[in-house]
C-alpha cells in the first residue's frame, strides 16, 4: 500500500505509524503551499531519512493537463502556490536537501531505488 498526499501533515508519529505498518509513504505535494509549506514538508522528510526507512518516495503531484484551461477548480490553489510545477523538486527541493547534508545516494534512494523497489512488487 502506498500512502500519497500525506506529506503536509508534519506529524512525525503519523509518518512512523504509516511506515511501521509496512506501507509506503510518498512525499508528493511539494510546491502546493496553499495546503502546507514546503518548509514543513522538507523538515519532515529530512527528519525521517536518518531513521533509514526504505519506503519513502519523492514525486510530483502536478497537473500538467490543466495549464491554460479555465477550469475554475484550482484557481485559488494555483495562485497561492507559485512553485507548483513539474520542475520544482529538481530546481528547489533537491538543492535544499543537498544543502541540509543529504547525500546523492540518499536522493537516489528516494527518487530511483525506492520507487523501483515498490513497483517491482
Amino acid at each position: 500500500m502506498l500512502i500519497g498526499h500525506a506529506c503536509g501533515v508534519g506529524d512525525m508519529s503519523y509518518y512512523f505509524d504509516i511506515l511501521e505498518c509496512g506501507a509506503w509513504l510518498c512525499f508528493d505535494r511539494f510546491g502546493i503551499e496553499s495546503i502546507a509549506s514546503d518548509k514543513l514538508r522538507l523538515a519532515s522528510l529530512l527528519g525521517l531519512m536518518p531513521v533509514g526507512f526504505d519506503r519513502i518516495m519523492l514525486s510530483h503531484d502536478s497537473l500538467q493537463c490543466w495549464p491554460g484551461r479555465d477550469t475554475g477548480v484550482l484557481d485559488g490553489m494555483v495562485a497561492a502556490s507559485p512553485n507548483w510545477d513539474i520542475a520544482h523538486i529538481s530546481r528547489n527541493i533537491l538543492p535544499a536537501m543537498r544543502e541540509a547534508g543529504v547525500s546523492q545516494d540518499g536522493i537516489d534512494t528516494l527518487k530511483i531505488k525506492t520507487p523501483c523497489s515498490h513497483f517491482k512488487k
